[in-house]
């Protein structure tokens, strides 16, 4: 079975377009056809989970959040020390995600 992984980290795609491709996931695609998760990277400092600030857009736009239907993931980045010899980490902020994912995503279930 397919499974939709969002990830709300870093990346700069609005938490309204990612509520805007959940319910349409939920409402086009049953839980027999599509699998949903969500990956939400804390920040560091406060701890803070953007799945809070998820919750809040998609129930402005659309109402009850499908709990029931999105599998969710929270992580905290905690700051590692590299070994000389390792390749340099990249970050998910220098990835311009928005600018593949939502045209695939797009492509994918024929959002317009």
């Amino acid at each position: 079975m397919p499974l939709l992984m969002l990830s709300i980290g870093e990346q700069s795609t609005p938490l309204e377009d990612v509520a805007r491709i959940i319910h349409h996931a939920v409402t086009h695609y049953s839980d027999h056809e599509l699998n949903i998760a969500v990956s939400s990277l804390a920040d560091p400092e406060s701890r803070d989970h953007r799945m809070d600030a998820l919750l809040a857009a998609y129930e402005a736009a659309y109402g009850v959040f499908p709990h029931e239907r999105v599998h969710s993931t929270m992580r905290v980045y905690l700051a590692n020390e590299r070994l000389e010899d390792q390749a340099a980490v990249h970050r998910p902020r220098l990835t311009p995600v928005a600018k593949w994912m939502i045209v695939s995503l797009v492509v994918v279930l024929g959002i317009n």
